[in-house]
C-alpha cells in the first residue's frame, strides 16, 4: 500500500487556481468543497455512509473483516454563487491518498449523477446520468497521482438548466470495478471556478434627448452626426468598462458600422453620419464590454438622416413671457 503526502493536494490545488487568477481583476476565482458527500459499499448494500470523516474511497478492498468492499464516491457541490455568471473555468480536483497497487492500472471515471439523498445506499445510489472524463490511473504515471478534470462545459450546461448544485461520482470502470488490486482513497475533492458578472445596458438612447428608441417608421432624426448614450452596470468590482455602437441602413444589416471604445457607466457615443444619404433609417445598437465579457447588444433603435431645413422658421408662443414684456428672469 502507497501513501502520498497532503502537502501535495494544496500545492497542485494553489498552482491551478493561481494559473486561472491571472484573468482580468473583474473575474472571481474560487474554490469551494462538497455541501455533502457519500460513498456506498457492496458489502453493506442496506447502509448509509453519508458525511464520514475520512478519505473518500472506489474500487475494491479486501477489508479487515476478508470481505471484498467495492467502494464508490459521490460529492455534490453548491452552484449558487457561479449563478448568473459567465464561467471561464470549471476544474475537478482531488489527490490519491492510498493506491492497493500502483503497478496496476486503474481506469478512474467521473460522473455526473442524481443528487445525494439521505437514504443513499449500494442498492439506492444516485443515478448516473453523463459519464465526463475516464482516464487510467496507476501503472506508467506518478503514484499515488493528482486527479483533475476540466469541468467548464458540465458546469456552464447545470447553471443553463437552472440547477444550483452539482453532483459527481468516482468509481472505477465497471468491467474492472471487482479487481482488489485497483483499489483506492483520495483526498475529498474540490471545485475550482473562474466567473464573472457580464455586464448589462439600460436606457438606451439619445444623449441630450428624452425621444425614445422609436420603429421604422416613427423615429428621430439626425443630420450629420449622433450621439448615443447608455446606463452600464456590471456587479464586480474593478470592471474596467468600455462601450460599442453599431449602425446600419434598416433593411442592410451587412452595412453595420462600429464606433466606441468609450467606457464608464454612463457612455456617450459620438457617431459619423456623414456618409448616409438624406432620408436613410438607421438601426443602431450598443453593447458593453469589461475587458472579460460582453453585454448582449441592445434592441435596436432608429434614427432618420434628415439634413433638410424647413422652408419657414419656427413659431415660438408663450402665454406667459409674451413678446416684447418680459425679456429675461422671472419663475421656471
Amino acid at each position: 500500500m502507497h501513501r502520498a503526502s497532503r502537502a501535495l493536494v494544496f500545492s497542485a490545488v494553489t498552482t491551478t487556481l493561481l494559473a486561472t487568477a491571472a484573468s482580468p481583476a473583474s473575474a472571481d476565482v474560487f474554490s469551494t468543497n462538497p455541501t455533502t458527500w457519500a460513498y456506498i459499499d457492496s458489502a453493506a448494500p442496506q447502509s448509509t455512509f453519508l458525511n464520514q470523516p475520512g478519505d473518500a474511497r472506489l474500487g475494491t478492498t479486501v477489508g479487515a473483516d476478508h470481505k471484498a468492499h467495492t467502494y464508490r464516491s459521490f460529492f455534490t457541490f453548491d452552484l449558487t454563487k457561479a449563478r448568473g455568471q459567465v464561467i471561464h473555468f470549471a476544474n475537478f480536483y482531488s489527490q490519491e491518498v492510498t493506491v492497493n497497487d500502483c503497478a496496476a492500472s486503474a481506469p478512474v471515471e467521473l460522473w455526473r449523477t442524481k443528487p445525494i439523498k439521505a437514504g443513499t445506499t449500494w442498492k439506492n445510489a444516485p443515478a448516473e446520468l453523463q459519464r465526463i472524463a475516464g482516464f487510467d490511473a496507476g501503472a506508467g504515471g506518478y503514484c499515488p497521482g493528482y486527479l483533475g478534470v476540466d469541468l467548464l462545459p458540465v458546469v456552464t450546461a447545470a447553471l443553463g438548466r437552472h440547477e444550483t448544485s452539482l453532483t459527481l461520482e468516482l468509481r472505477i470502470a465497471k468491467a474492472k470495478e471487482a479487481d482488489p488490486a485497483l483499489g483506492r482513497t483520495v483526498t475529498q475533492p474540490g471545485l475550482g471556478i473562474s466567473a464573472n458578472h457580464a455586464p448589462t445596458l439600460s436606457n438606451v438612447g439619445l444623449y441630450a434627448s428624452d425621444l425614445p428608441c422609436g420603429t421604422p417608421t416613427r423615429h428621430a432624426m439626425a443630420n450629420y452626426g449622433a450621439q448615443f448614450t447608455a446606463n452600464v452596470n456590471d456587479l464586480d468590482e474593478f470592471s474596467a468598462l468600455t462601450t460599442t455602437a453599431a449602425a446600419w441602413p434598416v433593411g442592410h444589416p451587412d452595412e453595420r458600422r462600429l464606433s466606441g471604445g468609450y467606457g464608464g457607466t454612463t457612455p456617450i457615443v459620438s457617431f459619423d453620419l456623414s456618409a448616409y444619404p438624406e432620408g436613410t433609417v438607421l438601426a443602431w445598437s450598443m453593447q458593453a464590454d469589461d475587458a472579460t465579457d460582453t453585454s448582449a447588444w441592445s434592441k435596436p433603435c432608429y434614427l432618420g438622416i434628415d439634413r433638410t431645413p424647413p422652408t419657414k422658421a419656427p413659431v415660438v408662443v408663450s402665454s406667459l413671457y409674451r413678446e416684447g414684456t418680459v425679456a429675461y428672469g422671472g419663475p421656471a
